[in-house]
């Protein structure tokens, strides 16, 4: 099942890293597309540097479950800051 599960893992992966760039480069005016490739690539490599590291620290500070629920709630972070640009531009006009 591990290997099944990191199989699907490491090919979605593949797939975003491919496509949330293009989709970036997308949203915005062509004198910032390259701002926004670079923003997805930045935001990906802090991931990938801190990711471990921060998780390391909440599993040894409180336990695999814990860790868990810090990982999901990276995500939610996520989620919760995009809603509030999003109605941010919507109320500016943007």
């Amino acid at each position: 099942m591990f290997l099944i599960l990191s199989a699907a893992y490491g090919a979605l992966y593949g797939v975003a890293f491919v496509v949330l760039p293009g989709l970036a480069s997308e949203a915005v005016p062509p004198e910032g597309r390259g701002a926004a490739i670079n923003t997805c690539g930045l935001g990906a490599d802090l991931a990938q540097l801190l990711g471990p590291w921060g998780l390391g620290l909440a599993g040894g500070t409180w336990g695999l479950g814990g860790a868990l629920v810090a990982a999901g709630a990276v995500p939610l972070v996520g989620a919760t800051v995009y809603l509030a640009q999003l109605r941010h531009a919507r109320v500016s006009g943007r």
